[in-house]
């Protein structure tokens, strides 16, 4: 028995002792990929507040209504009425305004109690716009202040306006993509809250809601351990961590503890290539002891079923190649293509179900001779395949058996994919207009220009709309939110596929393109700018015209100096009239 099934044996050991040793890599790698992306999408969030907050701040701070009150302490109706427009027409429900006089003293608050002094200790801090966090007796707040200018004084600083927002969002948000939070005040700072009713431990929690079960198991492990701990904790099935809310000086004011299970862990955020590696290594030794047991016994049929039999009982996808023609597949292809006959699956190759290669961002349609050589020339790659009405993703392995065979592991991934595809959309999207946000701008240029040919150019085009100032204060800012809107998607719908668009600021966007013609990019940017100026903007009923400034980016210059090239031509386009494009190259600069 030992000696006709030895090699069973030996391969069973060496997989065993490959579990054992990899275990703690592999965790370590699912780990470290999950506080990554988690805490990319608290860093979004966090920053899509303070964007918003700050805007709100600019607004009012540069109002009429702002520097009157200073002034005279009378008509505060309308900082009251404010936060009343935002919760009844904007996703923002907890926004408070604020008047600080120059000294730092609360002229106008929401509220009828005094709040913690530490609202108006960043105001010695020498800038017209700034974010922070601050503790009051409700709790901890993101801030943004900006500062109230006299014009009739010299630009002279006479005040400020103060916006705050609250943290239940973000807590919503990570709810959404299965993570479990609370945010929570430092203990070393509890006492400044003294009108949060709720706590764990010493740390006082800053949330409306929660689930009882997060807030268990928080104090079964001990939110002073999560929050001292280097790396997270693992609790029944479960991986505890926490981000830490800092003020502008980098002092932690508070932290956001996070959780989510191990199993979704493990489906959402990586492939588990271990576990693909043992697969393909089970099926080895399976194909060794099939086609060693062939060259000794004459019954070819009845080892044929075994080991068909042990391949079908794999939810995995399995097929066997022969050259370029299919051998074998288990039962779960026959699954997925609804099928019951192995021709059958090549004769409906490209009509009943299509191959994709996904690279670099990209998806390209795979013939049949492509599809084989991928997948027995390639150690992993990844494939979208389109059968009938449904969509799905798989990570292949592929592996070569004999000269002309290879078998192949086809795992689904198909809610990895969407759910990285997610995150991905929250990290690096603007969340108003759809359009990138600043996050992957360096990356995107250094791989154009790592890509790009020598005879091809990079053009950066910065975009600016005309008098949207007063939009926002002739027409309010819901109809300047739309026209952002409309002006991203406009300009997104007549690029090219390959160009892109980014929102840097409040109404200025980048558009990034590689050209072998610097003319015919000026032409399509040129028609970009004559359509704006020609058709009414939806609600607005008239044209909303734009400016812009455009240049080229040389690879030895930096990203800096390019973009200021690009925003000088801006401010000579707005400075001509506006509704204009202007163009300055390096020799420009001279």
């Amino acid at each position: 028995m030992w000696k006709k099934h030895r090699l069973y044996y030996l391969f069973l050991i060496l997989f065993v002792i490959l579990i054992v040793l990899n275990i703690a890599s592999f965790q370590e790698f699912f780990i470290k990929r999950f506080t990554s992306e988690i805490t990319k999408v608290i860093d979004a969030e966090i920053e899509n507040k303070l964007n918003a907050t700050s805007t709100m701040a600019i607004t009012i701070a540069q109002s009429s209504d702002a520097k009157n009150y200073i002034h005279t302490r009378e008509d505060f109706l309308y900082f009251k009425q404010l936060p009343f427009y935002y919760r009844k027409f904007t996703k923002f429900k907890n926004i408070k305004i604020y008047v600080i006089d120059r000294n730092g003293n609360i002229i106008f608050s929401p509220v009828p109690k005094k709040r913690y002094k530490k609202m108006t200790e960043p105001l010695y801090v020498k800038k017209p716009v700034f974010n922070d966090t601050w503790i009051d007796c409700r709790g901890l707040h993101l801030i943004s202040y900006a500062s109230v200018t006299d014009y009739n004084k010299h630009l002279e600083t006479i005040g400020y306006i103060a916006v705050e927002s609250q943290f239940n969002s973000i807590s919503k948000n990570l709810k959404k993509i299965g993570v479990d939070s609370i945010a929570v005040l430092d203990k070393d700072i509890a006492s400044k809250s003294i009108r949060l009713p709720h706590h764990i431990e010493n740390y006082k929690i800053l949330n409306l809601e929660w689930s009882e079960e997060f807030i268990d198991d928080l104090k079964e492990i001990g939110v002073e351990n999560i929050i001292t701990s280097k790396t997270p904790i693992i609790h029944w099935f479960h991986l505890f961590y926490r981000y830490p809310i800092k003020d502008r000086e980098g002092f932690v004011h508070g932290w956001i503890l996070f959780s989510t299970s191990l199993d979704k862990l493990f489906l959402d955020f990586v492939t588990p290539k271990l576990a693909l590696e043992n697969i393909l290594l089970i099926l080895t030794f399976i194909l060794l002891i099939y086609f060693n047991e062939k060259s000794k016994y004459s019954i070819v049929k009845d080892q044929a079923d075994y080991y068909h039999e042990i391949l079908d009982n794999f939810k995995e996808a399995i097929i066997i190649f022969e050259g370029y023609k299919v051998k074998y597949i288990n039962r779960a292809v026959f699954d997925y293509l609804g099928k019951s006959d192995l021709e059958d699956v090549e004769k409906s190759f490209g009509d009943e179900w299509q191959v994709y290669i996904l690279k670099d961002g990209k998806r390209k349609m795979m013939s049949w001779k492509h599809f084989i050589d991928t997948i027995c020339q390639t150690k992993e790659c990844i494939l979208q395949i389109d059968i009938m009405d449904k969509r799905y993703f798989f990570q292949v392995i592929g592996k070569k058996i004999k000269e002309n065979d290879c078998v192949a592991v086809f795992l689904d991934i198909t809610d990895t994919y969407r759910s990285m595809e997610e995150l991905q959309e929250i990290a690096y999207k603007d969340p108003l207009t759809g359009v990138y946000n600043r996050t992957l701008l360096q990356d995107i240029i250094h791989n154009i220009l790592r890509i790009k040919r020598k005879d091809e150019h990079l053009i950066l085009a910065l975009v600016d709309i005309d008098h949207f100032k007063k939009i926002n204060d002739e027409f309010g800012h819901d109809t300047g939110d739309e026209v952002l809107q409309f002006v991203a998607q406009t300009i997104k719908k007549r690029l090219r596929s390959e160009d892109y668009v980014f929102r840097i600021g409040g109404e200025e966007f980048l558009i990034v393109m590689k050209t072998r013609s610097i003319e015919k990019v000026l032409l399509i940017l040129q028609s970009i700018r004559r359509y704006f100026a020609s058709h009414p903007a939806q609600k607005l009923k008239k044209p909303v015209t734009i400016s812009i400034g455009v240049t080229e980016y040389k690879p030895y210059e930096s990203f800096k100096q390019a973009f200021k090239r690009a925003d000088e031509a801006l401010y000579e386009a707005k400075r001509s009239g506006r509704n204009r494009l202007i163009y300055k190259g390096v020799e420009d600069d001279q």
